[in-house]
């Protein structure tokens, strides 16, 4: 069943998104198919979010079977020369090109505060959400009760 959301597209709970993803094969890095997805959402220019950019390889590496994939909302190259410096296959960047808003607030994110993050299990349908910094603490809970 599809529900028309905000501009989005809504199926059984879990949204989908009109996300083009972006292959690095040179960088190595992919997204994984894992029973856990986490999605975090970025911008170049949100301060905090360019210190989170070098946890989301170690979450990667934690956690070979969960999917990491970096959501970019505004780019400047720095997620793929990051994640080229420290290659996981299970993580992948998305850029999506829309109305944020309208995308953060499908998701919950009322406050379209950066950074963001997003777990979904292995139906799609979104777990868990958080506001700020996504540490390897977070991320290890998600992965085990998602």
């Amino acid at each position: 069943m599809l529900l028309g959301f905000l501009g989005l597209v809504l199926r059984a709970g879990a949204m989908v998104l009109p996300i083009a993803a972006t292959t690095l094969a040179a960088a190595g890095t992919a997204a994984a198919g894992g029973a856990v997805t986490i999605e975090v959402f970025w911008r170049a220019d949100c301060p905090p979010c360019r210190r989170e950019l070098p946890i989301l390889p170690r979450i990667a590496a934690r956690h070979p079977d969960v999917a990491v994939v970096l959501v970019v909302l505004q780019d400047d190259g720095t997620p793929a020369r990051a994640f080229a410096a420290d290659p996981q296959p299970n993580l992948a960047i998305r850029r999506f090109e829309g109305n944020q808003a309208r995308l953060l607030a499908g998701y919950g994110n009322g406050l379209l505060g950066l950074p963001f993050a997003v777990a979904r299990d292995a139906t799609g349908a979104v777990c868990a959400t958080h506001y700020g910094v996504l540490g390897t603490d977070l991320a290890d809970a998600w992965a085990a009760s998602c």
